[in-house]
């Protein structure tokens, strides 16, 4: 399967590159057909999504747009970014679903209808549409029980002073998760990780389930 990020019949928007690469990853390895090219887009983070939306919404009016995803990091809550994307995609009409204040836990995955046509519609808030936290909460949950990095990786961590790592931020699986990257792949990406194997791709993780769920029924059978 080939990915471009360009937009086309099937395209994804996420965050940044580390989450571009995942799911490059992620969908080349998922175990049942996904229909055509996934063109993976960066936005460059929840506080750039409004500059996004003029392409998005420009994605979503073209009749060669088939399916369109966006996936965005809860950080402090999942219902922030959820509403973020309803008010900033007001002018699509969605199906009654949308209209919910939390996403689905399995992830929202409907229609809209926008310059006279349907275009099939899905979002994914990171890490499980409940929980806060982003992208690097669901890349630990792939992180094999057996691996002898990842608790030295969170030792080291949490061994830095208070001014450096705050204990309860939500930035402290992104700061474990990345020393733990930098013991194999030093400057890589998590793609580089669950391409090498040190992250499961099949782990038994009720997550990571719903994940390529969602994704096979996004683009799956259009």
């Amino acid at each position: 399967m080939n990915l471009r990020t360009d937009i086309g019949p099937c395209a994804l928007f996420v965050e940044g590159f580390h989450d571009q690469e995942f799911f490059r990853s992620l969908i080349n390895n998922l175990d049942y057909s996904i229909s055509g090219t996934v063109n993976i887009v960066q936005y460059g983070g929840r506080s750039k999504l409004q500059l996004a939306v003029e392409r998005i919404l420009s994605a979503l009016r073209s009749r060669e747009t088939q399916a369109l995803g966006i996936v965005i990091d809860a950080d402090s809550d999942a219902e922030g970014p959820w509403n973020d994307v309803r008010e900033l995609l007001k002018e699509v009409k969605f199906d009654p679903e949308m209209t919910a204040s939390l996403p689905p836990p399995d992830g929202y995955i409907g229609s809209c209808n926008i310059a006279g046509h349907s275009v099939k519609f899905g979002i994914w808030v990171m890490p499980d549409n409940i929980s806060q936290g982003q992208l690097e909460d669901f890349v630990l949950q792939m992180v094999p029980r057996s691996d002898v990095v990842r608790p030295h990786a969170k030792q080291y961590i949490l061994s830095l002073p208070d001014s450096i790592v705050e204990p309860n931020s939500i930035r402290l699986s992104k700061q474990i998760a990345h020393a733990w990257l930098s013991a194999y792949y030093p400057g890589w990406g998590f793609s580089d990780a669950l391409e090498g194997g040190q992250l499961d791709v099949d782990a038994n993780v009720s997550e990571l389930s719903k994940l390529k769920l969602w994704v096979g029924m996004l683009y799956s059978s259009l």
